[in-house]
């Protein structure tokens, strides 16, 4: 289950252009929302707090694009945040996405429910891009460290449809038993 809620929205539209049968926004504001996702198995739960969402510039005229910002906390610690290009015609969004202090227990539990969790935080970045033609393969860089001292770091590439990766692992003072079954 999805539930999401603000509180206060603020849209500024570019009413003379209806009459011309386009549609723009000058800018939209969610200053202060949130969202929290359930899923079918014990454990598997993430919510986003504190959401703070900005777009300006978009319009209906095609390959118009203006621009987007999206910033949330991760309940239970760390940030995740976005910024990028957005086109409403045809849909597309060009970007980068950061997660930044997210603790890897919470993150496992939606991964593996009911396995012990790994302890530690991770740090990512990833370019986005969707278009008409779907989402292309994401670029990766990732990095966790784990406790007690350990750390793993992921860079490459991951595309969706279908799914293939081409990525470099390191890691260092792992323990085999934080490694999943």
């Amino acid at each position: 289950s999805l539930e999401a809620a603000a509180p206060r929205a603020v849209v500024k539209v570019g009413w003379a252009t209806l009459w011309k049968r386009a549609l723009v926004i000058d800018s939209l504001s969610v200053p202060a929302g949130s969202v929290a996702w359930t899923g079918a198995r014990k454990g598997a739960s993430l919510s986003l707090e504190r959401l703070k969402l900005g777009v300006r510039d978009v319009s209906m005229p095609p390959d118009s694009q203006g621009s987007y910002e999206a910033q949330a906390a991760i309940a239970g610690g760390g940030t995740i945040s976005s910024q990028g290009r957005l086109s409403l015609s045809p849909l597309a969004l060009q970007g980068e996405a950061s997660v930044a202090g997210a603790p890897l227990a919470r993150l496992w539990a939606l991964a593996q429910p009911g396995q012990s969790p790994v302890r530690g935080t991770l740090e990512a970045r990833s370019r986005i891009s969707f278009g008409p033609d779907g989402l292309a393969p994401l670029e990766l860089t990732a990095a966790a460290a784990l406790e007690p001292g350990g750390r793993i770091a992921v860079s490459g590439s991951v595309a969706l449809q279908p799914l293939k990766a081409n990525l470099k692992l390191a890691a260092s003072n792992v323990a085999l038993a934080a490694a999943p079954p």
